[in-house]
């Protein structure tokens, strides 16, 4: 350190810690010798991670946040595996407990928090983990692997996160909670009672108000004992009751502590050129254990100490985001309201979407967003700049962003386009679209779709699918009947609103296509307005065909293996499966094999399967945890997992049954725990006869 060098030490190389050290780099100030303190020994990765690489969706070289290499070039001085036991504010040095020293000018403290763990008697049994570091996530992942049974001990956010992770892991897991309501630091009973049903049908139990009082086992854990007296059977127990500031190392240097490490409104400590940022402090009577305002706190200790010092802290305005697969929960703020709060709420418990939001003072304090939470940004921003919504209180709900934006950039007159105009004029539910004059080719398409719309698609199956292409092609799209273009609908051909045009939608199995095939599409899409529409189940789809082109259109596709049959309609439609089938590092399974025999049994029987289906039936494949929740989606999902067969584990799939990702989008039921390979084409036949028959 040359002499005129001021040396800024931080303690704590979290999240925290390089979110602050970043800041402090931007200022660019000269003559900052920086040193950095961790206690773990990888460089600062993202915590909040940690639930997918539980669940096998990253790897740990994922949740890195900056290499060594950042610090290295930003002239930052990294220890890691080096835990600050001691800090001399006399003589302003800090030791380390592997026994060396630095002295510092200024002291930052990101030491973040630990584990809450409640008095549960013998939690140092083998087998019992807390949720903080990436030791704990790879002790349970080895663990995993041959024990099944996980009692995750805290349906707070943290918890929730974990225990889908560990059913990712192909575990059979548990939730414990103290409380009668899950995350009850994030949500209120409502919200709570529809995301516990949500979690259920995840295929994870949850036991309210159950109090943990004992983990049994002889060394190594086989359950727990609730304070009833009654005991639950566990190979692993995950205990995720919440989060404590971690202040010991401050106590011991004398400075102020309360549940936190007081700061003032600069993030100092009550001990000059100490400062303090993250989940470690406490400002205002508040402490922070969500990531969100560590931004706003990393941008101000750095001011302190690397800038003029003019930026003050005021608080955070804090929301949660639940991470969970294919749950969309946040709230913000005050969402339980209280005296002097007004409630705006709106609840569909058949899709699980619930709005609510705490209005006081006519301005929003506070709100939940369940199932659709496409407002959130909107409504953050109403809460956080206090904006006043005065007017129709159900119209908040479904504002869109515009409105906002155009509030705020508007001059306060005339009154006549007042906060109170821009909110009501926003009806609850969106209307119809108003009626416009119609060309001749969109009255054929409402004619169309008319039509199909009061079809009697069982008496057109009934008479049989065969087309009379032939004669299609020849006097063209004005000799099909109106049945035909149902029937046209199982070849792949949907009709376009301009009369005479074909969409062709092209099957794509599993997603996975080769270079001559692209190639072989982009030569037809050439032919046809130059571009090619990707579907959610992978299909490709070329537009503005005609049916006299039909025969040329097949014919190439023949050529490189594709096909148009049984992609609309009432068929068994493209089967899907993993974006990363075959190169995942976390696959069990490589299912491309078994996507292609359910694709040629489909094609092969489609003259059958098209007309006993009452309606489209999709089938997916996970050859990962990573992937589950998309198969849960599915009328049949396979998702990849190892089981007990013929007295030896080998990889095989759960059977999930029922799933929707329709209108009324819903999650499907395990049918099976375990099938071998072999079996998943007979699984497909026989779960598709019962739903014809029923």
């Amino acid at each position: 350190m040359g002499l005129s060098s001021e040396r800024v030490v931080v303690v704590g190389n979290g999240m925290a810690g390089l979110a602050a050290l970043q800041e402090i780099v931007r200022k660019k100030r000269k003559g900052l010798d920086i040193v950095v303190f961790g206690d773990e020994p990888h460089p600062s990765y993202n915590r909040i991670l940690l639930s997918e690489a539980l669940s096998g969706k990253r790897g740990f070289a994922q949740l890195t946040l900056k290499p060594r290499k950042w610090y290295a070039e930003n002239d930052i001085r990294l220890h890691t595996s080096s835990r600050v036991t001691e800090i001399d504010v006399k003589r302003c040095r800090v030791y380390t407990e592997n026994g060396f020293s630095s002295s510092y000018d200024k002291l930052l403290l990101a030491i973040g928090s630990l584990p809450s763990v409640p008095p549960i008697r013998s939690t140092n049994k083998k087998g019992v983990f807390t949720y903080r570091t990436i030791d704990d996530v790879c002790g349970m992942i080895e663990m995993a692997r041959y024990k099944k049974r996980a009692v995750v001990i805290g349906g707070g956010l943290l918890g929730l996160e974990a225990a889908k992770a560990l059913k990712d892991d192909g575990m059979d897991v548990t939730v414990v909670h103290l409380l009668d309501r899950l995350m009850e630091q994030q949500l209120d009973y409502a919200a709570a009672s529809l995301l516990k049903d949500r979690i259920e049908r995840m295929g994870i139990r949850v036991l309210m108000e159950c109090v943990t009082e004992e983990i049994i086992g002889n060394g190594h854990v086989t359950g727990v004992q609730f304070k009833d007296g009654e005991t639950f059977n566990a190979d692993l127990v995950l205990i995720c009751t919440g989060i404590r500031p971690n202040v010991e190392v401050a106590k011991r240097a004398g400075l102020m502590v309360n549940r936190g490490i007081i700061v003032n409104d600069y993030l100092e400590t009550s001990t000059p050129n100490i400062y303090a940022v993250g989940e470690c402090i406490e400002h205002r009577g508040k402490t922070y254990g969500l990531f969100d305002p560590i931004i706003d706190q990393a941008k101000v200790v750095a001011e302190s100490i690397a800038g003029n010092g003019e930026h003050t802290y005021e608080g955070s305005l804090v929301s949660a985001v639940l991470k969970v697969a294919g749950i969309n929960l946040v709230s913000i703020g005050n969402f339980m309201g209280g005296e002097g709060c007004e409630e705006v709420t709106y609840i569909d418990p058949e899709v699980c979407l619930y709005k609510k939001a705490i209005i006081q003072n006519n301005r929003i304090v506070g709100a939940i967003l369940r199932g659709d939470t496409s407002d959130y940004k909107r409504l953050f921003k109403l809460i956080r700049e206090g904006i006043d919504i005065s007017g129709n209180r159900r119209a908040i709900l479904w504002e869109d962003d515009k409105s906002v934006e155009t509030q705020n950039s508007m001059p306060p007159y005339p009154a006549e386009e007042s906060t109170e105009d821009l909110i009501s004029d926003v009806p609850l539910v969106p209307e119809e679209p108003s009626p416009h004059y119609m060309t001749d080719n969109n009255r054929q398409r409402a004619r169309e779709i008319k039509w199909l719309a009061k079809m009697n698609t069982a008496k057109i199956k009934s008479e049989g699918l065969e087309v009379d292409f032939k004669r299609y092609r020849r006097e063209g799209f004005s000799a099909i009947p109106p049945d035909d273009l149902y029937r046209l609908k199982t070849y792949g051909y949907c009709s376009q609103k301009q009369e005479g045009y074909f969409m062709r939608r092209i099957r794509i199995p599993g997603g996975e296509i080769t270079a001559p095939q692209l190639e072989q599409i982009a030569s037809l899409a050439e032919e046809y307005e130059g571009w090619v529409h990707i579907t959610t189940r992978h299909n490709l789809e070329i537009h503005w065909t005609r049916i006299e082109d039909s025969e040329r259109v097949d014919k190439a596709l023949e050529e490189v293996g594709l096909t148009t049959r049984s992609t609309c309609g009432h068929t068994i439609r493209n089967i899907t499966s993993c974006e990363q089938s075959g190169i995942c590092k976390n696959e069990i399974i490589d299912v491309r094999p078994w996507v292609k025999i359910v694709h040629n049994y489909v094609i092969d029987n489609s003259h059958i399967l098209n007309r006993r289906l009452p309606r489209r039936l999709n089938v997916y494949f996970a050859g990962c945890g990573g992937c589950c929740s998309y198969a849960q989606l599915n009328d049949i999902g396979f998702v990849a997992v190892r089981g007990k067969y013929k007295s030896a584990i080998i990889p095989g799939f759960e059977l999930w049954v029922g799933g929707s990702l329709g209108a009324k989008p819903h999650l499907s039921y395990k049918m099976l725990d375990f099938l071998p390979p072999e079996q998943v084409l007979p699984a497909v036949q026989a779960v598709t006869e019962i739903y014809t028959r029923h």
